[in-house]
């Protein structure tokens, strides 16, 4: 045999086999290729979901900040000055609350029907508190039927007085107005009138003197 002839059967009987097994062994290293490359892609795309996320937060936190830094110090200011308005609106609402209610010293105590000051304090309220303050409060009593008659009196007679129109609310209260009884001022009045000392000129002897005297030397 030839060493052509040698040559030619081992490449037609070994090579194709040893090509055969190369081809095999390049579709298994293309199958792992692509197996790593398809697990790599996946974990790449788990790493960048979260670490996504978590840029549009601190974009979204940055815009924010810029936005707060820009107008500062709104809306801080705004706030205080609206805690501070709100603490005198209150304050002065109190203020009208007590003005308008009627306490213990305005009504009869045995009756609880209104008093004459105390009617002549819901004609003041109506005709001259501002339209807004125009509320009457009524000091509870010591029993619940003697309140009820305090509030069925007050409400009887701005009834009479408001004719026309929608009535003003009358309301219960708990916190009386400080003040002191009429009666008690009045007599401390009439007393004072009582002890006054009878009118009378001053003596003008002496001022009279002086006065010719200074007359006299003049004319001389």
């Amino acid at each position: 045999m030839q060493w052509w002839q040698w040559y030619k059967l081992r490449h037609l009987r070994i090579f194709p086999a040893l090509v055969e097994g190369q081809q095999d062994f390049a579709g298994e290293d293309a199958m792992r290729r692509s197996t790593f490359w398809g697990s790599l892609g996946l974990a790449t795309v788990a790493c960048i979901s979260p670490a996504h996320a978590g840029w549009n937060e601190f974009w979204a936190r940055f815009k924010l900040d810029t936005a707060r830094n820009t107008v500062y110090p709104e809306p801080f200011a705004t706030a205080d000055r609206d805690i501070v308005r709100n603490y005198w609106e209150q304050t002065e609402a109190n203020g009208w609350r007590l003005q308008n209610t009627l306490g213990n010293f305005l009504f009869d105590d045995t009756t609880s029907q209104l008093n004459t000051a105390g009617e002549r304090k819901i004609r003041w309220i109506l005709s001259s508190a501002p339209v807004h303050r125009r509320q009457i409060f009524v000091l509870r009593a010591e029993t619940q039927a003697q309140s009820a008659q305090r509030l069925a009196a007050v409400q009887e007679f701005v009834s009479q007085i408001v004719t026309d129109g929608a009535l003003p609310p009358v309301l219960y209260t708990d916190h009386d107005a400080p003040g002191i009884p009429g009666e008690y001022l009045n007599n401390i009045d009439q007393q004072y009138w009582k002890t006054m000392p009878a009118p009378r000129l001053p003596s003008a002897t002496g001022g009279g003197g002086a006065s010719g005297g200074g007359g006299g030397g003049a004319g001389s």
